[in-house]
């Protein structure tokens, strides 16, 4: 996942390759799909900091779901075993807190 956040950003601006007009955007580095997200519940609680969370993305009759695969530690590998995208989740603020169950977010297909 570290590689898909820092590293091929990284490679793509030594490569030469012109740079996008915010380089400190992640999300221009990648290709991104906005996904309903599927909390199981009826909300997901937001961090104190952005999080990119591991998902798996099924194709539904409108528009992609992702469902995280679990506890995101970066000792629970398993979580990460079938995962196809990143989900952003924004960090948590004053007037938002969590996320409801089938909000419309961005992912980043892996």
């Amino acid at each position: 996942m570290t590689f898909h956040i820092f590293v091929k950003p990284a490679i793509h601006g030594l490569s030469g390759k012109p740079l996008p007009d915010d380089p400190q955007d992640i999300l221009a580095y990648h290709r991104t799909l906005n996904v309903e997200l599927n909390t199981d519940k009826d909300f997901y609680s937001l961090d104190e900091r952005p999080e990119f969370a591991r998902a798996i993305i099924t194709y539904g009759q409108n528009i992609p779901i992702a469902r995280i695969t679990g506890n995101q530690r970066s000792s629970r590998l398993m979580s990460a075993r079938d995962a196809n995208a990143l989900v952003l989740l924004p960090m948590k603020t004053e007037d938002k807190k969590q996320i409801k169950n089938m909000d419309i977010i961005k992912a980043i297909l892996l």
